[in-house]
């Protein structure tokens, strides 16, 4: 039995469904409803048109209905991470050196175009008159990440963000080492370790490694953390060509 408010075939119209071989609809007025039920019918408001409402707090569909997700203090989700463990760029859509990233990819086939050896490649090849051009290079990210761990390192297990601004506020001020490293907090970097791409960041985790920075604060994504291994990004990119080719030439 269903109401319908708006039926086109009169106001207060209810439609009785039969059971057979074929679906038949029956109208009814309320008044003949209420008869059969032999209560008065609720006509609550849209928006008290739900089972608490209608069917009490014990009706079997709010079993459906998952628990809200508490809130959760983002800074528990983050993480001290060498800046060379980062995954090398995959997509680096809005840099002016993407024609040479799409150039490099040709060379390792379309079915590796998101191989992390031509982010290793590409990067190996960036040189400081790129940097200049980029405008997320422009910034001291040795400095932004060395204040980021200096903070985070300082943080107790219940501060928040308002706490992380302050701080930042006190040691780069309104500058733009400081906006860049308020969003190390508030839009991290977001990795999951193991995987060979960020989720969010990765412009910046190019910049920081760049800098010559050795950690920064990068949201894991709940993942845990092994120890981390720093390492000279240059070198580390080679290796991570050389071992490519190495592994498709034994193919």
């Amino acid at each position: 039995m269903t109401r319908y408010p708006g039926d086109s075939r009169g106001e207060g119209w209810t439609e009785i469904i039969f059971g057979g071989d074929r679906t038949e609809f029956e109208p009814r007025t309320i008044e003949e409803v209420e008869a059969l039920v032999g209560e008065k019918l609720v006509d609550p408001a849209p928006d008290r048109a739900t089972c608490v409402d209608l069917g009490g707090k014990g009706h079997p569909l709010l079993a459906l209905i998952p628990p809200p997700e508490p809130d959760r203090n983002p800074i528990q989700d983050l993480a001290l991470v060498a800046v060379a463990d980062l995954p090398w760029p995959h997509n680096p859509s809005e840099c002016a050196s993407k024609p040479r990233f799409d150039d490099l990819a040709e060379l390792y086939g379309s079915s590796h175009r998101h191989c992390t050896a031509v982010g290793a490649h590409w990067s190996y090849t960036l040189e400081e008159t790129d940097y200049q051009v980029c405008p997320y290079h422009q910034a001291d990210w040795k400095r932004i990440a060395d204040v980021s761990v200096e903070i985070f390192e300082g943080l107790t297990e219940d501060a928040e963000l308002d706490v992380v601004f302050e701080a930042v506020d006190r040691i780069l001020g309104n500058t733009a080492e400081g906006a860049w490293c308020r969003s190390l907090f508030s839009d991290p970097i977001v990795w999951s370790p193991g995987q060979d791409s960020v989720t969010n960041g990765q412009h910046r985790s190019c910049a920081l490694r760049a800098s010559g920075a050795p950690f920064c604060v990068v949201d894991v994504d709940g993942a845990y953390v092994v120890e981390p291994v720093a390492g000279d990004p240059r070198r580390r990119a080679a290796a991570e060509v050389a071992a490519y080719w190495a592994r498709r030439a034994a193919d």
